[in-house]
């Protein structure tokens, strides 16, 4: 196995740097009800529909079909070109 490049050992101190392990959000993308995808942010600076915003964005560059987006608990569409939250899944305790 080879090192990294200095380079890539900069990029992953400065993303290590900006991940917040108490404060993250994992974002799933689907296609209709295939998930297509699952990843996290680095910490939570965003709401929830910027990332869900973010999320479609990237998928469309990407070229991947996405019909739905879930940022953390809650299911996100796009609609007429706006994000619009369809769904919350946290439970009440």
């Amino acid at each position: 196995m080879t090192d990294l490049p200095d380079s890539e050992k900069e990029m992953n101190t400065w993303w290590v740097s900006r991940f917040d392990k108490n404060n993250y959000k994992t974002i799933r993308l689907f296609n209709h009800r295939q998930l297509m995808q699952t990843y996290s942010t680095a910490n939570a600076l965003y709401s929830d529909v910027e990332d869900a915003e973010s999320a479609f964005w990237t998928a469309s560059q990407a070229n991947m079909a996405v019909t739905c987006v879930a940022v953390g608990n809650k299911r996100y569409k796009k609609i007429n070109g706006k994000i619009r939250q369809i769904a919350s899944m946290e439970v009440d305790e």
